[in-house]
């Protein structure tokens, strides 16, 4: 009887030992293979200081925080004596009129960028997509706050799209970006929310589906570009208190 129950301990020992190796291999693995891709970051001033579409991209690859990690931004504004995070990118993404994502440039921040994941899907199963954005323009906590911020007028809105893998921790992208859709948005100066819709019929890097590409991964991504303001009666700084996904409708 001992004997058997030394088998089963060192049975179950060696059982763990190969899982371990299993995830630590796979690991490794993902590294050499995809050296270019980049790791998690939960920094805030990694994540609200993205030089381009690719790294935005790249970045929304990788989260665990659904709101927080969802959104990323060329900039955000930092004032003094309040928390770091109080304008940051996530909070256009946190449900909530009264917060707000304020850029952090000189000037009106024309030029800058927010960007927010869409959804991903495999070739196999994709359909043609309606995308319902929703956007509460300006700082929408009070009326005051609205007239006294810079909101924004005329924007440009991008939808890229890019091939990606499964990693132990975080997606890969396999593929470099393309541009699936792109439109100028013209926003009326109201906190009343406003539904944006986008129309993706296909997945533009894909010419057809073969067994090659059958179950290929590609995640779609929002670039909310600032065109035009409409000006503030105190400040610079343009604000947009929610800028988020409603909906993706599939078959239309």
């Amino acid at each position: 009887m001992k004997k058997i129950i030394k088998n089963l301990l060192l049975g179950l020992i060696t059982i763990l030992a190969v899982i371990n190796y299993t995830e630590v291999f796979t690991q490794e693995t993902d590294e050499e293979r995809f050296p270019g891709s980049s790791k998690y970051v939960g920094d805030l001033n990694k994540r609200g200081n993205v030089k381009n579409a690719t790294e935005a991209f790249d970045l929304l690859l990788g989260w665990r925080d659904e709101i927080k990690d969802s959104v990323v931004s060329t900039s955000f504004l930092k004032e003094k004596g309040k928390p770091d995070d109080s304008y940051a990118p996530w909070r256009a993404n946190d449900n909530d009129k009264k917060t707000a994502w304020v850029e952090g440039v000189k000037g009106d921040g024309i030029g800058e960028k927010i960007y927010i994941k869409i959804q991903s899907t495999d070739v196999e199963r994709f359909k043609p997509w309606t995308v319902n954005f929703n956007i509460i323009n300006g700082c929408a906590a009070s009326e005051a706050l609205f007239k006294s911020n810079t909101r924004v007028k005329k924007a440009k809105l991008t939808i890229y799209e890019a091939r990606h893998t499964l990693g132990t921790d975080i997606d890969i992208r396999t593929s470099d970006l393309v541009i699936n859709t792109h439109k100028i948005i013209d926003l009326p100066d109201t906190s009343i929310a406003q539904n944006i819709q986008m129309k993706i019929p296909a997945i533009k890097s894909v010419k057809k589906i073969d067994d090659n590409n059958r179950y290929d991964f590609y995640l779609f991504m929002a670039e909310l570009e600032i065109l035009e303001v409409y000006k503030g009666t105190k400040y610079s700084d343009t604000c947009i208190s929610e800028f988020n996904v409603k909906d993706v409708i599939e078959g239309k």
